[in-house]
């Protein structure tokens, strides 16, 4: 992220409003873990219905609510790691019946730096040429969709890549979240 942002064009912040989280799971970075230090999964509770209560985490975030809605109306992206994996995989959230532009592109610049997961389940899911499309869970991402956003996406680095790829991977990975944003609201050139 920080790479990002010393090396991004700053015509490009004349265009667009980017705001961060750089990180809500210290426990579980620190552990090597999903789950915080008291076993809550800080990505979970977000929904009304939920089967599960917000995190810790999550019920400081949700006292933002509404500015993180208004941060997240474009777009938003979660840079998450899945530490059991070799290959790179996203949950994507379009108004679309299929993945469409913007899933494919984050996809694709996923590829360029890691093998990306062919046709497999993760967590129950069904991932697809590296997308898992539209599934509707209790996630912040899944949440900030359902509330409005436009697009909505979540990588899963592959944690058992080197750490200094997983980087760069992601930095490239803003930078071509951003363009997509730009791109389908015409409101500027993008950057990769």
């Amino acid at each position: 992220m920080l790479d990002f942002l010393r090396e991004g064009s700053p015509e490009l912040f004349d265009n667009v409003a980017v705001s961060f989280l750089p990180l809500v799971n210290l426990s579980g970075l620190s552990a090597g873990c999903r789950l915080n230090s008291i076993g809550q999964n800080p990505n979970r509770g977000f929904t009304n219905g939920a089967e599960v209560e917000p995190s810790v985490e999550g019920k400081v975030l949700l006292n933002y609510e509404a500015l993180l809605k208004n941060a997240a109306r474009h777009g938003v992206l979660c840079c998450h790691e899945d530490i059991l994996r070799q290959q790179a995989y996203l949950y994507t959230f379009e108004h679309t019946a299929r993945p469409g532009h913007f899933s494919v592109a984050l996809r694709d610049e996923f590829e360029r730096f890691f093998p990306v997961m062919e046709k497999e389940r993760v967590d129950g899911c069904e991932c697809e040429d590296g997308i898992i499309f539209n599934h509707f869970d209790s996630s912040f991402e899944s949440w900030l969709f359902s509330s409005g956003s436009d697009v909505a996406a979540c990588t899963e680095t592959p944690g058992l890549q080197p750490f200094a790829k997983r980087t760069e991977a992601n930095r490239y990975l803003i930078g071509a979240f951003i363009s997509s944003i730009l791109e389908r609201n015409s409101i500027g050139g993008g950057m990769s």
